[in-house]
């Protein structure tokens, strides 16, 4: 069971962010220990891979007469923030150092993330970027 947790949370990372992916329930006991399993899986990953982590939100829920535990793909980083200025402009700032934004990219490509999926999640790659990942200037989104 454990490797079937581990699959649909790596599944739900390759969602866009808002898609939910339902897995149906037996019943509310099936539902709580499935809920259990994958709290703890996800706990793993969270001390592995902190950010892919936090883009993975499970929740319970009762939909159509049915128990279901959801995998939401959320929204943004926790390393990704926003400064705005009294001007009213926005700037987009990060919290951790270009070699850990390396290692996030990196591991992307090895989970077959396309460069457009890449750059939605760490905003646009620059051509360090590229280079330091070795990507050809042919390579398409």
């Amino acid at each position: 069971m454990r490797d079937i947790a581990i699959e649909w949370l790596h599944r739900a990372q390759s969602l866009s962010p808002g898609q939910e992916i339902y897995l149906p329930c037996q019943s509310k006991d099936d539902q709580k220990k499935l809920w259990k399993m994958f709290g703890k899986e996800h706990k793993i990953l969270a001390e592995i891979d902190p950010v892919m982590a936090s883009n993975i939100f499970p929740y319970l829920t009762f939909k159509d007469k049915k128990f279901w535990l959801v995998l939401k793909r959320v929204v943004g980083s926790p390393t990704v923030g926003f400064i705005k200025s009294p001007d009213g402009s926005i700037t987009k700032v990060t919290a951790s150092s270009e070699s850990e934004r390396i290692r996030r990219i990196n591991l992307m490509l090895t989970d077959n993330l396309t460069l457009g999926q890449i750059e939605e999640i760490e905003g646009e790659l620059t051509a360090d970027d590229k280079l330091a990942l070795g990507l050809a200037k042919g390579l398409t989104q």
